[in-house]
């Protein structure tokens, strides 16, 4: 599904960067929701689940944490939507900064071959 508003970030594959590593996110839309579905898992919060959600007309943004082996998996709202262009959003947790994350739309990656 295209973006509702030409100018919020374009739906595709994502790198997820935090302190902890690297995901790949799909991020797309419902509605006017910015939603981001883990490629790759981690610990805590398998691939095929929800990541984030972010309202784009309400800026409300949800952020899903679990135990590990997703136990108790919860909507955390600790979280802040900043610096959100067409190919990259950032997502700064005001709680604990270990976990801000940096969202880069793939296809803005250039390939680099190391010989």
């Amino acid at each position: 599904k295209e973006a509702p508003n030409s100018s919020y970030p374009e739906p595709g594959i994502y790198v997820k960067s935090k302190s902890s590593g690297n995901d790949m996110v799909m991020v797309f839309y419902s509605d006017t929701n910015l939603v981001g579905m883990k490629l790759t898992g981690s610990a805590h919060v398998p691939s095929s689940k929800t990541t984030f959600t972010f309202n784009m007309e309400t800026n409300e943004l949800m952020v899903q944490h679990a135990n590990k082996g997703f136990v108790s998996p919860y909507w955390s709202e600790d979280y802040k939507m900043v610096n959100i262009t067409k190919y990259k959003f950032k997502l700064d947790n005001h709680k604990n900064s270990k976990d801000d994350s940096v969202y880069d739309h793939i296809s803005r990656f250039v390939p680099f071959v190391i010989e």
